[in-house]
């Protein structure tokens, strides 16, 4: 791949994340008004495992695991909300 190519590949990386970080802002900022639904929780997981397996592809192995740690918080907490 040139790297023409590559830094076109990244800039697409970085709007998609940018577009999985407005989901999850969306969603968190939602929490003081109405609560976060499961539907809620599983947007939030679908970003942050976007996220985690982008970056990992694109070689942004801290943003990877930093998304990693989301995606599991989330999962704590989808879980204790439904019992």
């Amino acid at each position: 791949m040139s790297q023409d190519q590559e830094w076109l590949v990244r800039l697409q990386f970085l709007e998609e994340a940018q577009e999985y970080l407005s989901t999850m802002e969306s969603e968190l900022l939602g929490l003081s008004s109405k609560g976060v639904t499961q539907e809620g929780y599983n947007s939030i997981l679908r970003a942050a495992h976007s996220i985690k397996g982008g970056s990992a592809l694109m070689g942004f192995a801290e943003l990877s695991q930093v998304a990693h740690r989301l995606e599991d918080f989330f999962k704590v907490l989808r879980a204790g909300s439904s019992s």
